[in-house]
This record gives structure tokens, sequence and C-alpha cells, in this order.
């Protein structure tokens, strides 16, 4: 059975991608943060210097952050 796990806010998110110490976390946690805020996959790549496939794959990856984006 699934639990039901707390997810972080926009502004918490945004809050970790400011305070995030290394650049290739800082990059993902902004990657997640974009797609909260409604941005597109191809937006957030763009923003990010990853490619829209690896945004997608690291979102994928972690099952926390599938209920983010509204698909």
């Amino acid at each position: 059975m699934a639990v039901p796990v707390a997810h972080p806010s926009v502004s918490e998110l945004e809050e970790r991608f400011i305070a995030c110490g290394d650049v290739r976390t800082a990059r993902q946690t902004q990657a997640i943060w974009l797609l909260a805020k409604g941005h597109s996959f191809a937006e957030a790549a763009a923003a990010t210097a990853f490619s829209e496939s690896w945004v997608c794959i690291s979102i994928e990856a972690d099952p926390c952050n599938k209920t983010i984006i509204k698909v």
C-alpha cells in the first residue's frame, strides 16, 4: 500500500535552491522548482543547461517528485 509523502512547497524548493552549496544539486533542485512553478520540461532544461530528457529522467528517478508535475 502506498504511503502519502509530504512534498516541499514551491517556496521551500526555492529556499533549497538558493541555499544549496554545490552546483550539481543546485541545478537539480532548480529544475524541480521550475517544474513545480508550472514551467515546461523544455524551459527547465534551458534554464539549467540540462537536456530535456535528463530533466524527465531525473524526475522519474525520484518518486517523491512525480506529484509535483501536473501530467
